[in-house]
């Protein structure tokens, strides 16, 4: 009789039931991880927001208003009217050298100048919200921010520094900024910061990306108080990407901290969160050259109204504080209207629903983000 015996180990069949398995419990944990890992960069970018909040507290403190959107500090060249909101609040976040070295030998570089390194100065850990992939800078490259101010319902006019935005936080013209007595609907329903993608430099992705050419958007001698047909801006988009056909600056968006164009650092609650983000190019001059443009009378010619849709890398919304210090997260469908055939408004309700509405500082409403 032979000796049976049984031999050690698995059989193809065991082996691939076990491979199986370990590959549905992957398909199950890996979503899990994922989601928990930007869970965890949502609340870093949060956390990032409150602080940038509770600056602007000491500002006011400190100077009595909020920092004016459009700064200049004296110098030459574009240093006069273009360095964003963000610089005077160096200070405040222990960057006072930093500060110190553009308002001293640097006071006379533009934000993108190449010789102004105060400006190439990699400040992701402050500026770059974690879950954008595009925030750090690489050499040579201007510093990038995910950070903006709120220019509330309005459309601002991204070259136009003579304009009085009535309506957000922060306002467009040389040297105006406000206080809290202002903001009469409540410092915990006003909008003073939130987030956008940056510029990926490639493709026309709704991230970081800008249609151009949208001529139904004010012209150069229009006012966004005037009525226009918003939705070619907001119909330049699906879900993702820009529609077949549209132009696109795909390498603007947050790219410089320190200049004080809406494209770089400003945003509107005009459309709602992950909307598209638009342009009108000037006739005169292409909205490529007015993002540069260096000479005063290029500067009154080409007032190239942009509107910046708040926007990040989050599920389904984007981070917002409010000037009472709070955080909260934005839905993408928050109510923000639903004709946007009408014009921005200079007083009264918000036309743009709850959103539109926490960006007034002064539309006598009381409406709250949940």
């Amino acid at each position: 009789m032979k000796n049976l015996t049984k031999k050690n180990g698995f059989t193809l069949v065991e082996l691939l039931v076990v491979i199986a398995i370990i590959g549905v419990l992957i398909a199950i944990l890996l979503p899990a991880v994922q989601a928990a890992r930007e869970a965890s960069r949502r609340t870093q970018c949060s956390n990032k927001l409150r602080q940038f909040a509770l600056t602007l507290h000491n500002h006011h403190d400190t100077q009595g208003t909020l920092p004016c959107a459009s700064n200049g500090y004296g110098g030459t060249d574009q240093n006069k009217h273009r360095i964003s909101a963000f610089m005077p609040l160096l200070p405040f976040i222990e960057m006072t050298t930093l500060y110190e070295r553009f308002t001293g030998s640097y006071s006379s570089i533009s934000p993108w100048a190449s010789n102004g390194n105060v400006f190439f100065t990699d400040l992701s850990e402050i500026f770059g919200c974690p879950s954008d992939p595009f925030r750090t800078s690489k050499v040579n490259e201007t510093a990038k921010t995910s950070y903006r101010i709120s220019f509330g319902d309005w459309a601002d006019r991204c070259n136009q520094h003579t304009d009085d935005n009535p309506r957000g936080a922060f306002v467009g013209k040389i040297g105006v900024s406000r206080d809290f007595t202002a903001v009469t609907d409540g410092t915990s329903n006003t909008i003073a910061l939130s987030e956008a993608t940056i510029a990926m430099k490639k493709g026309a992705f709704l991230q970081g990306t800008v249609a151009k050419k949208i001529t139904s958007l004010p012209t150069e001698n229009q006012k966004p108080d005037s009525t226009f047909d918003y939705n070619s801006c907001f119909n330049t988009a699906n879900w993702k990407s820009y529609n077949s056909g549209v132009t696109v600056f795909n390498d603007q968006s947050g790219t410089r901290w320190g200049d004080c164009y809406v494209i770089f650092t400003g945003f509107s609650t005009i459309f709602p969160p992950n909307s598209p983000s638009c342009a009108r190019d000037d006739s005169a001059y292409t909205a490529e050259h007015i993002l540069r443009t260096i000479d005063s009378k290029q500067v009154n010619k080409a007032n190239n109204v942009t509107i910046m849709s708040a926007s990040s890398y989050h599920t389904n919304g984007v981070n917002a504080a409010f000037l009472d210090g709070t955080v909260r997260f934005v839905n993408n469908g928050v109510d923000s209207g639903t004709d946007r055939t009408l014009k921005c408004p200079t007083s009264g309700q918000s036309p743009f629903g709850v959103w539109g509405a926490c960006g007034s500082i002064n539309g006598e409403e009381t409406a709250a983000i949940p």
